[in-house]
């Protein structure tokens, strides 16, 4: 179950900041309410740069707006989404874990204060919801299991909340969807014991529908209802041709945000586009050095599947330095893309008939920790060398 709960808790809970959009703070939206403040233009410039991932001037957008609105829940809310994102990007950076845990500490304290004034308030619920999914993914990150779940549910019950208050605040069924469509991935056994045990359930087909349903009519959810959207049908719904058309959506609108540009490149490598997936992996690498955003681990990923995008591609020597590469120069046996990286290696080394070559690139994997089965595949090839075409 480990394992699972962990996947489950990491993919479920990146429930992005409900707020961050190109068309966030409506002119009159939710007004007489804590985003009265909205009109400021500290917050949308702080937004904007967000997007573009220039978390540092988000940040002192964000402070601007808390220094002359020191009572609303927005500002705070906003910089420990951007601490988080700084964090979750480059985890060496324990300042930025540090921050936003004590930012969560305020929000949480001033946002009971106000539903204790009126317990009905839709718009402390939904950054209540959004920031105990945001903390109950960084408890899920150290195997705090308990703590993970705990603030899980915290946050899906704030989400049921709203939409029993007004089922038309479709920005709440981005959550929901995510809570029902992920829980409904479970092996069986496992949905039973989360059911009983810790209130965890759902369903594929409604989850798709309540993200569908906060893409077409949430007002600061759209964009990320229309990537998760994405996220699934590649993943688990064999759709892949439908994920493009909305990742080159949000890829047009929001041309330097590395997640949706990381998803964009790996869908046209699931669709065996490796010509534009090779292109825009180059790009993220390219705007992650310059913005120095990326840690080891977020480095190692995106140059994992750039290597595959070019081994794939026939591009062997290229996406062999890329893979030597990231294998010198990890100095942890932590991430899985290491054993990933040595059993590509293998696969290049068979390809050219290098035997001797690719059977110590598989032994490397035996050598690490067993990853979705990395073991198992590699042991195949122990047997009999790999062939183009046998991915």
């Amino acid at each position: 179950m480990g394992k699972n709960l962990r996947g489950f808790l990491c993919a479920l809970l990146a429930v992005q900041v409900l707020f961050i959009t190109k068309q966030v703070f409506p002119q009159g939206a939710y007004k007489d309410s804590v985003l009265e403040e909205a009109n400021d233009p500290d917050l949308p410039q702080g937004v904007e740069e967000y997007q573009r991932y220039n978390f540092q001037q988000a940040l002192e957008n964000f402070e601007r707006f808390i220094q002359k609105h020191p009572e609303s829940l927005l500002g705070y809310f906003l910089q420990a989404e951007t601490y988080w994102s700084i964090f979750i990007n480059k985890r060496e950076n324990t300042e930025a874990e540090k921050h936003f845990i004590e930012l969560s500490q305020k929000i949480i304290k001033m946002g009971e204060a106000r539903l204790k004034r009126n317990k009905n308030d839709t718009d402390t619920l939904l950054i209540l919801a959004g920031l105990y999914s945001r903390w109950g993914l960084l408890e899920g990150s150290y195997n705090h299991r308990w703590e993970a779940i705990t603030r899980s549910m915290k946050a899906r019950t704030y989400f049921e909340k709203v939409v029993e208050i007004n089922p038309e605040i479709y920005d709440a069924y981005l959550g929901l969807g995510l809570y029902d469509y992920f829980t409904a991935t479970f092996p069986g056994y496992i949905r039973v014991f989360s059911k009983v045990l810790f209130g965890l359930y759902g369903g594929q087909e409604k989850g798709l529908k309540e993200l569908q349903l906060a893409m077409e009519k949430g007002t600061y959810s759209r964009d990320l209802a229309k990537f998760f959207l994405a996220f699934f049908y590649i993943k688990y719904e064999n759709k892949a041709p439908q994920a493009l058309n909305l990742l080159k959506e949000l890829a047009d609108q929001y041309p330097e945000n590395l997640n949706y540009l990381g998803l964009l490149a790996y869908c046209y490598k699931e669709l065996k586009d490796y010509d534009n997936a090779i292109h825009t992996y180059r790009k993220i690498l390219e705007l992650a050095a310059a913005k120095e955003v990326y840690g080891e681990e977020s480095l190692n990923i995106t140059t994992y599947f750039f290597g595959e995008s070019l081994r794939l591609a026939g591009k062997y020597e290229e996406a062999k330095k890329y893979f030597n590469d990231m294998i010198h120069t990890d100095s942890t046996d932590r991430y899985w893309v290491l054993a990933y990286a040595h059993l590509s290696l293998g696969k290049i080394y068979d390809t050219f008939g290098e035997r001797d070559k690719a059977l110590e690139s598989y032994r490397n994997v035996l050598a690490l920790k067993d990853f979705e089965d990395s073991h198992k595949k590699v042991e195949k090839y122990l047997k009999t060398p790999y062939k183009p075409g046998q991915d």
